[in-house]
């Protein structure tokens, strides 16, 4: 699947309550932090971040070493000889976890002795290779990333410079260092199919970050590890069958269909179409039609999937299921199809639609309802990415939009509040203020996090096999705080996000992004549901929930 647009924006730093993410990391020489340090002071993060990087341990940007335009400034460099390792019991730990961040790999133990050398293809005795890349733009100069950052790089190299020392001062890779390389992509199967020959026969990679089902399925054939970027979908079926190579962050499409239909069946069949736009369908029994993206070896089978879930649970049948031709977006065939699709389900009488499409189809069909005066219920499946980019559809349809998601309470918003996310808090722990590419922090971070789990969570013997081992170790972590993902890796489940909270669209909200009108609010404070939590309650559609992660802080135990 495509992503939503993810230009960097030039953003102004705010203050960000600390009641919102973890306290900040600190060196620690003996054991983890305690996880019940008091956060209720009002401070801002950055300055706390600050303070915790003055430590010696990955050293080599500070508070100080950074040019007051922005930049990176004079005298920034690390000790001779590279990156410095995490070898000491988990010395950024927080409550347990080996970083900050919520999604952390637990503390590593102290180790030294022999790594086993090279273990694995992109793998030695000092080194594993990762390949990093962004189909939706280029993000860096293609090669080798260079540590420490220095101030003659671009925003982009610079970037990949402060992430690479970052991941290599905080986790502990067993003796060994992570060396990135940028191999960059562009939308087209010639592309990503170059991108996974790259990846192998020039940079003979360990792992990657690097995503489109294409390139996922070469870099599978090849033997090499592949994370999907944050915004890509699969099955599990897709995932299961490249096993142990291919993961994604992202709830799969399987996990979907599946809360959808206990959704479906559990608080909408057999109930009028209360929540439509247009007051004649308010009074018919539902009906139900699900639109998606045409099958491909990565995103289906969505509509076998769904059907078999929904028969499952209660029986219900779909009026409709109308398939879009997979990858066709910006052109007049696209408008031409939604066109065909929305004249489909009016005529066929269909109340509420299951909204499984890309969110760029998405904003077709709600484009085109609109002219053709149909004013249906809109469920957003968690599917297709329409829960990250609400704002981009046709307004006076989406006003009557709900649904679930799985990702984080704000996390649609991270383009425009790069502040809220791992990728952002990080970089400011080794170049606070300095100017930085948000497409690296926000849409690829989180998956290098997964990976750098997985490289320490298998121990010395690093193998494709080990790597696998090391995140099912791991286990399922349960989403508190409240708007945090819950989920993990365990047997034929290699996509994080196990659970969703649900949502509906208010057009008068402001999440504070400033991208545009309208807001997700999350009902219940942001309450998540796994398979077979959720309940029948629909009290607070359309009339209660929040917007932010920080109003489910400020609410407390008012939730």
């Amino acid at each position: 699947m495509l992503t939503y647009l993810a230009a960097a924006l030039a953003l102004v730093v705010f203050v960000l309550p600390s009641a919102l993410r973890p306290p900040a990391e600190q060196s620690n020489q003996s054991a983890e932090l305690s996880p019940n340090a008091p956060h209720n002071h009002q401070q801002s993060i950055i300055a706390a971040l600050q303070a915790a990087s003055s430590g010696t341990q990955g050293s080599g940007f500070g508070p100080g070493n950074v040019g007051s335009t922005g930049g990176p400034g004079p005298g920034l460099g690390a000790a001779p000889g590279g990156p410095q390792l995490a070898s000491r019991y988990c010395p950024y730990g927080i409550g347990g976890r080996q970083t900050f961040s919520l999604y952390s790999a637990p503390c590593a133990p102290s180790w030294s002795g022999d790594n086993g050398g090279a273990t694995a293809p992109g793998v030695t005795a000092t080194q594993v290779r990762i390949a990093v890349g962004y189909p939706a733009a280029n993000v860096g100069t293609n090669g080798p990333v260079t540590e420490p950052p220095n101030s003659n790089q671009n925003k982009s190299d610079f970037t990949w410079s402060v992430v690479q020392q970052w991941l290599n001062s905080r986790y502990q890779f067993w003796g060994r260092s992570l060396q990135l390389y940028v191999v960059n992509d562009s939308e087209s199967p010639t592309a990503e199919s170059q991108v996974a020959a790259t990846a192998y026969n020039t940079y003979h990679v360990f792992a990657a970050e690097e995503g489109r089902v294409t390139t996922m399925q070469d870099m599978a054939h090849y033997g090499i590890i592949d994370f999907a970027e944050t915004l890509d979908q699969f099955s599990d079926a897709f995932l299961n069958a490249h096993a142990p190579y291919l993961w994604e962050w992202h709830g799969s499409t399987t996990q979907m269909m599946k809360l959808s239909a206990e959704f479906l069946c559990k608080k909408l069949a057999n109930g009028n179409a209360v929540y439509a736009g247009d007051p004649t369908i308010q009074a018919k029994k539902r009906k139900f039609g699900l639109v998606y993206d045409g099958q491909n070896a990565g995103t289906g089978p969505t509509e076998q999937e769904l059907r078999t879930f929904l028969a499952q649970d209660c029986g219900l049948q779909l009026a409709d299921a109308i398939e879009f031709p997979y990858v066709e977006y910006n052109d007049s065939a696209s408008a031409q199809d939604a066109a065909t699709a929305v004249s489909k389900l009016r005529a066929d009488g269909v109340t509420t639609v299951v909204d499984a499409a890309d969110w760029l189809n998405s904003d077709y069909l709600t484009n085109s309802a609109n002219s053709q005066g149909y004013f249906p219920e809109w469920y957003t499946s968690g599917e297709g990415l329409t829960d990250e980019n609400g704002g981009l559809q046709n307004s006076a349809e989406w006003a009557h939009a709900f649904g679930i998601s799985g990702i984080e309470i704000d996390g649609g918003d991270l383009s425009f509040n790069p502040q809220l996310s791992d990728g952002y808090i990080a970089f400011e722990q080794i170049a606070p203020g300095a100017s930085q590419d948000n497409n690296i922090l926000v849409n690829l971070f989180y998956e290098l996090e997964q990976i750098a789990n997985g490289i320490q969570e298998a121990g010395p013997h690093l193998t494709p096999a080990t790597f696998e081992q090391g995140l099912f170790k791991i286990g399922v972590r349960q989403p508190v705080p409240v708007w945090s993902v819950g989920g993990g890796y365990y047997p034929d489940h290699h996509a994080y996000a196990d659970d969703v909270g649900v949502i509906w669209w208010d057009t008068s909200a402001d999440s504070g992004t400033g991208g545009y009108d309208g807001a997700w609010r999350w009902v219940h404070c942001g309450r998540r549901y796994g398979p077979g939590q959720m309940d029948s309650d629909t009290s607070q559609l359309f009339k209660a929930g929040i917007t932010t992660r920080q109003q489910a802080a400020d609410a407390g135990s008012g939730c």
